[in-house]
């Protein structure tokens, strides 16, 4: 399964997470919409707060395999994602830096 990335424009329909990195007294608001979304349209990822780094983003399918890894830019606070060779289900989409951590839920359907 392909994802690949690409420039977007926000959409309605988000759904925040907020979490509380242990290594950062920064608090990091995720944005992910739409949620769930079709095969046809790009998941965009929003966050509040620009990071001076790279973050890696890696997919997984709930039984814990790895589909696709790769890297944002963290000063951009936005990313939108084409999920359109992914079937129907849910997913998991982990983040990492330095500054932050957080897996969220994404569903296709």
């Amino acid at each position: 399964a392909a994802l690949e990335i690409m420039e977007g424009q926000s959409s309605s329909g988000k759904r925040a997470l907020a979490t509380d990195s242990p290594l950062s007294a920064e608090n990091i608001e995720w944005s992910v919409y739409p949620n769930p979304l079709s095969a046809e349209e790009p998941l965009h990822l929003r966050w509040n707060t620009a990071l001076n780094e790279n973050l890696s983003v890696e997919l997984f399918s709930l039984t814990g395999q790895s589909l696709q890894q790769f890297e944002m830019n963290g000063r951009e606070k936005q990313a939108s994602l084409a999920l359109k060779h992914l079937p129907r289900g849910t997913y998991l989409l982990r983040i990492n830096g330095i500054k932050t951590s957080e897996v969220l839920r994404i569903v296709i359907k």
